[in-house]
């Protein structure tokens, strides 16, 4: 359920074209950021539901 959860939402979100300004994608985006300057990488670049 968590799958097709994400995959309807991630559906929904490119429809609207405003991933890139999403509050999800400015958030998570920014907690990257920081993790990579603490020696964390995030491997999936995009966020998930």
């Amino acid at each position: 359920m968590s799958e097709s959860r994400n995959a309807y939402i991630v559906e929904q979100v490119g429809k609207r074209g405003d991933v890139k300004d999403s509050l999800d994608e400015k958030i998570y985006s920014a907690v990257r950021k920081q993790a990579k300057s603490k020696g964390l990488i995030y491997e999936n670049g995009a966020a998930r539901y």
